[in-house]
């Protein structure tokens, strides 16, 4: 999803403020009060905090483009599939959206499981697209396969 607002930053805010410190200013607090009321938004300013614990590990320019003019905020698909509804798959997700690769080994000390239970579980994601492999031996690191 890809949010764009024209008309810029407001003039007490820098790029620098939104970037590193997340501060955000309301344009428009009217429209802002009536959404909290009708329940269509909440803590006010907390978005890009969100946005920013969401995408942990994406540099802050897949997500947001600033110009004087205006701002784009990025919000890439997050894995989706079928096979999640499986928890050992969904613990394996969870631990690549917050990591983005990971080895053989750190999914088998994070779900308690032997080395071979890990490489089935992984073979397995593979076979359902759901995580790819990258390398070999014991260099090979397992992402989420791209949609």
């Amino acid at each position: 999803m890809e949010l764009h607002s024209i008309g810029g930053l407001t003039e007490d805010l820098s790029l620098e403020d939104v970037v590193e410190h997340m501060a955000t200013e309301c344009r428009n607090p009217q429209l802002a009060h009536l959404f909290s009321l009708l329940n269509l938004m909440e803590n006010r300013g907390s978005g890009f905090r969100k946005i920013r614990f969401f995408y942990i590990n994406r540099p802050i320019s897949d997500l947001l483009s600033v110009s004087e003019t205006s701002f784009t905020i990025k919000l890439p698909r997050k894995t989706a599939n079928l096979y999640l509804d499986r928890k050992d798959y969904r613990e394996v997700v969870d631990l690549l959206e917050s990591h983005q690769t990971v080895s053989r080994r750190q999914v088998q000390d994070l779900m308690g499981i032997s080395q071979t239970a890990a490489i089935n579980l992984l073979n397995n994601m593979i076979d359902a697209k759901v995580v790819e492999s990258k390398g070999g031996g014991r260099n090979v690191r397992y992402q989420l396969k791209n949609p």
